[in-house]
């Protein structure tokens, strides 16, 4: 899986050329076609790296996007208010919770409920929350088995 955090930011520690340009992506996605690497990680917070894979030509890749969920707002982020969600992309694969610490909140099994909501009314195969440490993982497996769970991995 490639991620796109640079792809709409200058995001990372060793990020000395900030974000890359439309050359360079396309570059990425013929080069992830080359090695049969169908799968690519972006998040709404990633700047306009949606934009850009909209824009690209990525329709033989799974998308996998992360959203974050407000606990203690889910009514404004009814499913009649998607229009802050990444769905705008017709092959999203996997969508996942981004902030993971809301594993650790009495009202975290709301927030999975939400997202079986979205999966369910946007047709996405999969879903599953992206994670940082050990202590979020145990955490989780106590109130819900994913269906995907991202470690981000450097």
């Amino acid at each position: 899986m490639i991620g796109t955090a640079q792809w709409g930011s200058s995001y990372g520690t060793y990020n000395k050329t900030g974000r890359c340009n439309n050359y360079e992506v396309n570059n990425i996605l013929q080069f992830m076609r080359d090695n049969n690497v169908a799968d690519i990680d972006t998040s709404l917070l990633y700047g306009d790296a949606h934009g850009r894979l909209n824009s690209s030509a990525c329709v033989d890749m799974r998308i996998y996007s992360k959203i974050r969920i407000d606990i203690d707002d889910l009514s404004s982020q009814s499913i009649a208010n998607v229009a802050d969600y990444p769905l705008q992309l017709n092959n999203i694969y996997g969508l996942s919770i981004h902030n993971a610490d809301i594993v650790q909140d009495s009202k975290f099994e709301r927030a999975v409920d939400h997202l079986h909501q979205i999966k369910e009314f946007f047709n996405i195969p999969k879903i599953g929350i992206s994670i940082y440490d050990t202590d979020q993982l145990e955490k989780l497996y106590q109130t819900w088995c994913p269906d995907i769970i991202q470690i981000p991995l450097n």
